[in-house]
């Protein structure tokens, strides 16, 4: 008979249910499979109504994240073990289950002007010399596990932006083609905060303190 392991899944309907609850699954043990795979094999073989995003399914997209035994993290990059417990990111709209609604994101960036501006000469140089922090800073991969880890993140309260629109900030900071005082925006946005904190986190790997926030700190 073949040995079986159970994980834990938060679930939510909003047009259901009053509250959060929790779900077991027995799934197939395999120490080969990640997080998201027994998510995948969840909604393919015993529950098609379970809720979750993912994409690419390696490390690429970021969209698969969620915390996995309280740690934010890409479900694809997280090992099944038995007795995990999986919910959807903290701090973070909840949708349905473990999808999270990303809308107050692209709402937050435009709001903020977070992005590079149209150019009049929209000619670009044929060869672009930029930074080695901007190539780091070019790693995130926009799964917000750093809004998620982050002791004073609140996607309802402003102007603290957060660990994840520093990180898009500081990319435009260090991009020859933007001319926006980025320096100064980061001010408004409340980046003092964090001088202290230091608790910033990235599952990528990116540095955020040193180079999504530091470069602002006055």
């Amino acid at each position: 008979m073949m040995k079986e392991w159970e994980i834990r899944i938060l679930r939510f309907d909003p047009e259901e249910d009053k509250k959060p609850h929790f779900t077991s699954y027995r799934v197939p043990e395999n120490a080969r499979a990640t997080v998201l795979d027994a998510l995948i094999g969840i909604y393919t073989e015993i529950d098609s109504g379970l809720a979750f995003r993912y994409s690419c399914r390696y490390h690429k997209c970021g969209l698969c994240s969620c915390m996995i035994d309280g740690h934010a993290s890409p479900s694809c990059k997280v090992r099944l073990k038995d007795r995990m417990e999986v919910r959807p990111l903290t701090g973070l709209p909840v949708l349905r289950d473990l999808v999270t609604d990303r809308k107050f994101v692209f709402d937050f960036l435009s709001r903020y002007e977070i992005y590079l501006p149209e150019r009049e000469d929209s000619r670009i140089p044929a060869k672009l010399t930029v930074t080695q922090t901007y190539h780091h800073l070019s790693g995130c991969r926009e799964c917000l596990c750093c809004l998620s880890h982050c002791p004073k993140y609140d996607f309802t309260a402003a102007p603290f932006s957060g660990p994840y629109f520093y990180v898009k900030l500081a990319q435009l900071h260090f991009d020859p083609r933007d001319a926006i005082d980025r320096v100064a925006q980061a001010q408004t946005l409340s980046v003092s905060q964090c001088a202290i904190c230091k608790k910033c986190y990235c599952p990528y790997g990116i540095k955020i303190f040193r180079h999504a926030i530091q470069p602002f700190l006055r």
